[in-house]
């Protein structure tokens, strides 16, 4: 569910904004940081979640990763149209 009103949100930005590269990126960048809020509740108690703890701490990675490269995209975009 929050990731359907999440791409809607999105489509409203794409549809609404003159700089939409940007905005996309701006879009996935904050859905991203959603994941990793998430998975840091989650990682808070590890014994909760000890059966598959390893799992959860490498696709946190991955969205971090994720996340770092869209922000260096967004700052590309950003200076050569800035």
């Amino acid at each position: 569910m929050l990731g359907a009103l999440h791409r809607g949100w999105m489509e409203i930005r794409q549809a609404l904004s003159g700089n939409e590269d940007l905005a996309i990126l701006s879009s996935v960048a904050t859905g991203e940081q959603e994941a990793l809020d998430k998975y840091d509740q989650l990682l808070v108690d590890p014994l909760t979640h000890a059966d598959h703890l390893d799992l959860l701490k490498t696709q946190r990675a991955g969205i971090a990763d994720a996340l770092r490269e869209i922000q260096a995209w967004y700052q590309q975009i950003g200076q050569r149209e800035g």
